[in-house]
């Protein structure tokens, strides 16, 4: 596994990391998590970074935690709709082969009742 070294800036530091992950990637979520923090800071002016640091990254992982929450109710969603389907695939095969029985029948009785007719102007 190749790993990239990348050095981002957040709140004025400088941190070296190590990822798997592009560094293009990591400096984007650096960058994004710098804004945050300093919102944080400018909403607050006696907030330490520290702190806005621990209460974006509270809000982050709420986010992330309801997102996965999220994402977990539409897989049982699809799951139950694609059951769903199967089942009124199955019942769409079974009146369809229902259908064709009836026209069967439907055909059968036709050729009864002109073999009754013939018998009786044969008759």
């Amino acid at each position: 596994m190749n790993y990239n070294k990348v050095k981002v800036h957040v709140c004025g530091k400088e941190y070296s990391l190590q990822t798997t992950e592009s560094p293009a990637y990591v400096n984007e979520i650096a960058r994004q998590l710098d804004k945050k923090i300093n919102e944080m800071m400018n909403s607050n002016d006696t907030i330490s970074s520290t702190t806005a640091a621990v209460l974006v990254g509270l809000g982050l992982i709420d986010d992330s935690l309801k997102t996965n929450s999220d994402i977990d109710n539409i897989r049982t969603q699809i799951t139950s709709y694609v059951e769903e389907a199967a089942t009124a695939r199955l019942e769409v095969e079974k009146m369809k082969q229902e259908l064709e029985n009836k026209n069967r029948e439907i055909g059968q009785l036709k050729t009864d009742l002109e073999l009754f007719t013939l018998k009786g102007q044969i008759n």
